[in-house]
């Protein structure tokens, strides 16, 4: 698995994410907070992807980008939320879900 600071992870995850936003709109999806690295180390890296209103989808072409980023296959969206937020337009909710990326396997 390749390392990257917290910071090359956050930018290459956002933009990843922003080039399908605009293939495939996602209802509150933001430029700017709606991704989080929970944790990142050699042995595994947490990123968080939430927005208002609707979870961004982890495609096969976000998950092929990714694993290309980090140079392993063993990535899973781990952690599905929903936390709704105003009774009649949802204002204040926020969906989502972890991406645990972590080394291949070697007992394979």
């Amino acid at each position: 698995m390749k390392e990257h600071t917290t910071q090359e992870i956050a930018d290459k995850v956002q933009t990843i994410f922003d080039a399908e936003h605009a293939k495939h709109y996602c209802m509150g999806w933001e430029s700017k907070g709606c991704i989080t690295v929970d944790k990142n180390t050699n042995e595994e890296v947490k990123v968080t992807i939430s927005c208002m209103y609707e979870a961004p989808s982890p495609t096969l072409d976000v998950l092929m980008q990714l694993a290309e980023f980090f140079g392993t296959n063993n990535i899973n969206d781990d952690d599905r939320f929903a936390n709704g937020g105003c009774e009649t337009c949802d204002y204040g909710s926020s969906y989502g879900y972890t991406l645990t990326v972590r080394p291949e396997s070697s007992n394979v």
